[in-house]
């Protein structure tokens, strides 16, 4: 485990190789059950099953407030070349509705597929697929 996070390749959002040593030693504890379950060693002779698995650091990781994705949302829907069809409605879990800025790139994917899918115009109450813009 030392070799292996002492030589991983550091990224910006690197932990120091935590996750590297964890992912190394599920792997080898997945190997060495494959070998219980041959019947190549017993449980006993298993050296997997001493070795703890490394704690994970709690995340780094935090969503953007409301206020400010609003304001991204904001600027992306009004200042593009089309506002009209640079952003698209989301539905979400919990009944949230919201606009989501989007490239133009998903944009035309987006239309693509409606189209493969025969959607029906935004509006459509019988459930079947919606092509929704603003």
């Amino acid at each position: 485990m030392a070799h292996v996070k002492t030589h991983v390749v550091a990224r910006r959002s690197a932990r120091g190789g935590r996750s590297a040593a964890e992912h190394l030693v599920a792997a080898l504890r997945c190997l060495y059950r494959q070998a219980e379950d041959d019947g190549l060693i017993t449980e006993a002779d298993n050296p997997a099953r001493k070795v703890a698995k490394p704690r994970r650091l709690p995340s780094a990781r935090r969503a953007e407030p409301d206020t400010r994705l609003a304001e991204i949302n904001q600027v992306a829907a009004t200042t593009g070349n089309d506002p009209e069809l640079d952003t698209i409605l989301l539905r979400e879990k919990g009944e949230t509705v919201r606009w989501q800025p989007i490239s133009p790139a998903l944009m035309a994917r987006l239309l693509e597929h409606a189209r493969e899918r025969h959607a029906r115009p935004a509006g459509n109450r019988d459930g079947g697929p919606q092509l929704l813009s603003r």
